[in-house]
């Protein structure tokens, strides 16, 4: 067991943060604010979301339908309730009235309709994901279907408009990625290419080019990227749905049919490609469980206080984990948006104990509710020190042996749940 002094890592309250609702940047006449910690948007900016919003101007109350929900959410500006399908809920921070416009908490009142909303602190972006697009960014970000990863990210809407165009009569079409990625490629249009990099929800255009008949660089526009020591590519033939594939410099190439579809077609498994870039994803991830909220068993056990906590998770997850103080220990799971909690336990620290189903824990549990999860992977631990800011994490074994990793400063890294290649590689 791992022992260390703890403070709770918070958020600093903002004065405004960017809106993303399924990879689209919302911008509004009224500005996102955070209010006690709860981030506010007005009402017009869950338009993108498929919401219908209705403003009772007189009784100051708002009026949300959804064409995916049948239920009706109805909120009152200060009021500190919200009716919600006959049932009654209670609201964290009420709307408020802001230079004449209705902001309303967004993490509310979107998942009540069931999208999901993650909070990046760091970089002060609220990300919407609407129900029904909600499982596309769990497969593009932490998905191992490499083939489904990249389909997406090709197809995710970006804002950014190419400058130039392809001067080239006879176009064909290809998309080439770094080996093992899917968050960034290159999009080649006859002799035009597009270079786009995906980070908190958004598809940004970094680079583009127009080359000659050599392949040298004509015109180019923003940061050209470093060259990657492997790359993958898939070509489209000019009649028909034939694609050509494998890796840039290889004598053997493969040759295969799109399905019939989008562009995003043509992309094909490669032989023996493997993924490699979910270290930011997972990372991403585990820190969105930080601001999601608690379902509890109901009954609580007696603690000593949070003196002590560590987080453990199991290798290459973000949707369950453990939470361990001085004398107790809680497992969550996350569904819906919203933490669960599934199994808690008071243990002496002082009495050894081996657990067939959770082999990193070697303490004597003395007390339970819930149901007891079993774990057959290693687990990834961070032990924080609140007090001199230190984040010491790494990996324990099937053998509850612990294998350290590192340290940060996660006051002045933004970066709670580091994530490590050796943590991926034991997933493979």
């Amino acid at each position: 067991m791992i022992v260390a002094s703890y403070a709770t890592p918070s958020f600093a309250a903002i004065s405004s943060v960017q809106l993303v609702i399924n990879s689209q940047k919302i911008q509004t006449d009224a500005p996102p604010v955070n209010v006690n910690g709860s981030n506010m948007v007005s009402l017009s900016s869950l338009e993108s979301l498929g919401l219908h919003l209705q403003w009772d101007a007189k009784g100051q109350k708002v009026t949300v339908r959804s064409s995916s929900n049948r239920n009706v959410l109805s909120v009152v500006v200060g009021g500190k309730v919200a009716q919600f399908g006959g049932q009654t809920l209670s609201l964290k921070t009420p709307p408020i009235l802001k230079n004449n416009r209705v902001l309303v908490p967004v993490r509310f009142i979107s998942e009540a309709f069931g999208a999901e909303v993650i909070w990046n602190s760091a970089d002060r972006i609220v990300m919407i994901r609407s129900a029904e697009q909600s499982p596309n960014y769990k497969a593009l970000y932490q998905g191992a279907d490499l083939v489904k990863a990249r389909q997406i990210a090709v197809d995710l809407p970006s804002a950014d408009q190419p400058i130039y165009n392809s001067t080239d009569e006879e176009i064909t079409y290809a998309y080439h990625f770094p080996e093992g990625e899917a968050l960034r490629y290159y999009d080649y249009e006859g002799n035009h290419v597009s270079y786009y990099e995906i980070a908190n929800d958004v598809k940004s255009l970094v680079w583009e080019a127009v080359l000659d008949e050599k392949g040298a660089y004509i015109k180019e526009h923003g940061k050209r990227p470093v060259s990657d020591s492997s790359t993958v590519y898939f070509r489209k033939h000019r009649i028909d749905n034939g694609v050509d594939y494998g890796r840039v410099g290889d004598k053997k190439s493969y040759m295969g049919e799109a399905a019939n579809g989008t562009l995003a077609h043509i992309i094909i498994k490669i032989p023996n490609e493997i993924r490699t870039d979910q270290l930011q994803s997972l990372r991403q991830a585990r820190e969105a469980v930080l601001s999601m909220r608690t379902v509890s068993l109901g009954t609580e056990l007696p603690t000593i206080g949070i003196q002590t906590l560590i987080r453990y998770f199991p290798i290459g997850k973000s949707n369950v984990y453990f939470d361990s103080t001085d004398d107790l220990i809680t497992y969550y799971k996350i569904e819906n948006n919203k933490r669960y909690e599934i199994w808690s336990a008071n243990y002496k620290m002082d009495v050894p104990a081996k657990h067939k189903e959770l082999s990193f824990f070697p303490y004597h549990i003395t007390k339970q509710i819930g149901k007891r999860p079993t774990i057959t992977t290693p687990v990834a631990y961070y032990v924080y020190r609140g007090a001199i800011s230190d984040l010491r994490y790494g990996l324990i074994d099937l053998q509850g042996n612990e294998i350290e990793l590192g340290h940060t400063d996660p006051a002045q890294t933004k970066q709670y749940f580091p994530v490590s290649n050796e943590e991926l590689a034991l997933l493979k």
